[in-house]
């Protein structure tokens, strides 16, 4: 991939009147690049300063022919008075300070990602209920774990554990606890936890 990175300050007027300044900014992006096929993508960011934003723009090409296309469009639309006018109103509402070509990296730079959670976690003997999460790769291990690894090597019964939270950001269960389950948390910050662990047929709630 190859990329046009542009930085962008806005100007005095920009920031005397910012609730017209992004409108103006989405109207303009929708508009340059309509027709421009070549323009894989483009991305925006913003740097917010006390003295105003710096406007971090990318625009993304497939390859050194997709930008050479991409200059050429411009060029023939820059003959045109109407669009060429139009064009220079971002004079008015901000400067570029700097500009380059960039490139993506040679080689595959993927993210981490774990592998499957529902593989590992039947792999460790454990479930988990809506959210599928092996309680297994916590650290350091929560104290309802801390008997996994003897019991695995006693050749026992390995305990199955889930979590069960009311509905939050984060829900592992879309089941909440019980009214006359008491929690030893009320914290807004912390909702209230059950951890519920099955062994022998068994199943037994504790709240966090």
């Amino acid at each position: 991939m190859l990329f046009l990175a542009y930085t962008f300050e806005t100007t005095e007027h920009a920031n005397a009147y910012p609730e017209r300044f992004w409108p103006w900014m989405a109207d303009r992006n929708a508009w340059f690049y309509e027709g421009l096929d070549t323009v894989v993508a483009t991305s925006w960011r913003i740097e917010h300063r006390p003295e105003g934003p710096l406007i971090h723009h990318e625009v993304a090409f497939a390859d050194e022919a997709g930008l050479t296309g991409y200059r050429a469009a411009l060029a023939a639309r820059g003959r045109d008075l109407a669009w060429e006018q139009r064009r220079r109103e971002q004079d008015r509402w901000y400067r570029i300070v700097s500009r380059s070509i960039q490139t993506s990296p040679p080689v595959p730079m993927a993210f981490p990602h774990r592998p499957a959670a529902r593989h590992r976690a039947a792999a460790d003997g454990l479930t988990t209920t809506t959210k599928e999460k092996s309680l297994a790769d916590s650290a350091p291990a929560p104290w309802f774990l801390r008997d996994l690894p003897a019991a695995r090597a006693a050749g026992g019964p390995v305990p199955r554990y889930s979590v069960e939270h009311p509905a939050s950001a984060f829900r592992a269960s879309a089941r909440p606890l019980s009214r006359g389950r008491a929690a030893r948390s009320a914290s807004p910050i912390a909702p209230r936890v059950a951890v519920c662990c099955r062994a022998r047929g068994r199943r037994t709630c504790v709240g966090a």
